[in-house]
């Protein structure tokens, strides 16, 4: 699947089986696991299709979250593992916690309309 970073933070992912059609998948570090949102952005009846789909922490709702995912990896923002409740799924890097965790402050947004 072919995926792309919007400059929103959100990926879009383009479906292998229907053509043209597009997802836009989303997802929020929580304590260190992330949870991933896909919402298909066009509806066609010709194409079976699931509505707006959140996956629990760690782990991916649905294929085109998948493919959100392996970028991310690529990109060293999450890793596949093992949780300490030894479950499989996917986890912040410690780079990507930290900036996570980092609050934003009034200064972060001075000069900006």
């Amino acid at each position: 699947m072919n995926a792309t970073v919007l400059p929103d933070g959100s990926i879009r992912v383009e479906s292998e089986t229907a053509p043209g059609k597009t997802y836009r998948v989303s997802f929020l570090g929580v304590d260190g696991l992330p949870r991933f949102t896909c919402t298909p952005e066009q509806y066609r009846r010709s194409a079976p299709d699931h509505g707006v789909t959140t996956g629990t922490r760690g782990r991916t709702p649905c294929k085109h979250a998948r493919a959100a995912a392996e970028l991310l990896e690529a990109a060293g923002l999450i890793v596949h593992g093992i949780d300490g409740d030894g479950c499989t799924g996917w986890m912040l890097t410690p780079v990507a916690a930290t900036l996570a965790a980092v609050p934003a402050t009034d200064a972060d947004f001075d000069g900006l309309t």
